[in-house]
């Protein structure tokens, strides 16, 4: 293991690596300080132009019902936009005013009033925020200024429901690439492989350290979204989310995908063993286990089968389908397997291996 462990902190590449996943979470986190700032600007210019429309439609209405429902979006709107240049206002006349817009497109969709100009939303997505506003006001949670608002939660959030953790697998594929290859490629498995130590020790020890370095990037990538919370806050825990008409709160977003992200490493290095045994190539470790993730995420969206994505590792980066469905204790059990079987095919055929001629 300490052969493992100066291998990894004396390559360079591997800072680099590091030094990458550093990177894209500061830009992510920057990009959602950039769209946090910008978000209650264009939420105004929806409602100015809702305002707009409805003081020209009320006056072309061609009854008295339609005339009321364009006073009603007038008057709401104005009240929106007031709500929205004070944007740290979040008060409960403010949640109160998103329910009476809600409730005004709704009643648009139903009676057949034209708002598609200035309201994009489908009928489904204001159902559901209406719900998780009357949620926030029955248990007195304040509302986010924005959806990407920086906080630790909402950032966690954000990555997994974006599918940005597969970032994560991509950097972790190129980590295991050198802790099982690199002797291979540098030559050095001329003398390791030929020393006391049985192939299948420093396999096995290669197999715990990669599992060391998959808790450590993980660790990181936690720490830093974690840190980010100590500029913008940590976030409401129990704040709602809504996913395929189910409502979910972020820590029980957030901990069930952290879980899931951790059972899809493990896998990982599983298979990257089992790749390695039997190409000795660290190259060709990363090439299939992207070609076969690529593979089963475009099979997964082409076929839909989400409820059998758990029995499937490599369709484990679809967490949402896993979460909603309850399946993720499964998850987590069929992937240990995996990764046990893969390791003990790979321990019995590496022991069996001819590697220096």
């Amino acid at each position: 293991m300490m052969y493992e462990l100066k291998k990894f902190i004396f390559n360079k590449r591997n800072v680099g690596v590091f030094g990458f996943l550093v990177f894209f979470l500061v830009c992510f986190i920057g990009y959602n300080v950039y769209m946090d700032k910008h978000y209650n600007e264009s939420q105004i210019k929806i409602y100015q132009k809702a305002y707009r429309i409805s003081e020209n439609r009320m006056d072309e209405a061609g009854s008295e019902e339609e005339s009321e429902f364009w006073k009603k979006v007038y008057r709401n709107a104005s009240g929106l936009i007031h709500f929205y240049y004070n944007s740290e206002n979040k008060t409960d006349e403010f949640i109160e005013s998103k329910l009476s817009w809600n409730h005004l497109m709704l009643q648009a969709n139903n009676e057949g009033y034209i708002i598609n100009d200035f309201e994009k939303r489908d009928v489904q997505t204001l159902q559901n925020e209406t719900k998780q506003l009357k949620y926030l006001k029955k248990n007195h949670i304040e509302m986010l200024n924005s959806p990407y608002e920086p906080n630790t939660f909402n950032i966690f959030n954000e990555m997994f429901n974006q599918k940005l953790y597969l970032v994560v697998m991509l950097i972790l594929c190129i980590l295991l690439c050198d802790i099982f290859g690199l002797e291979m490629e540098s030559g050095f498995y001329k003398n390791l492989y030929v020393s006391r130590i049985s192939k299948q020790k420093i396999l096995l020890n290669k197999i715990k350290f990669s599992l060391f370095a998959a808790a450590f990037l993980i660790i990181v990538m936690l720490l830093i979204i974690v840190l980010s919370g100590l500029i913008f806050g940590i976030g409401n825990c129990d704040y709602p989310y809504f996913y395929f008409n189910q409502m979910y709160t972020v820590k029980e977003i957030v901990a069930k995908s952290i879980i899931l992200l951790g059972i899809e490493n493990i896998f990982l290095v599983g298979i990257s063993a089992l790749l390695f045994t039997f190409s000795l190539n660290n190259g060709f470790i990363v090439a299939v286990n992207l070609i076969l993730y690529a593979l089963f995420f475009v099979l997964g969206n082409v076929t839909g089968y989400s409820r059998f994505f758990v029995y499937i590792p490599f369709l484990h980066i679809d967490f949402v389908n896993l979460i909603i469905h309850k399946q993720v204790v499964l998850a987590a059990i069929i992937s240990l397997m995996y990764f046990l079987s893969c390791s003990l095919i790979s321990l019995q055929c590496f022991k069996k291996r001819e590697l220096v001629r």
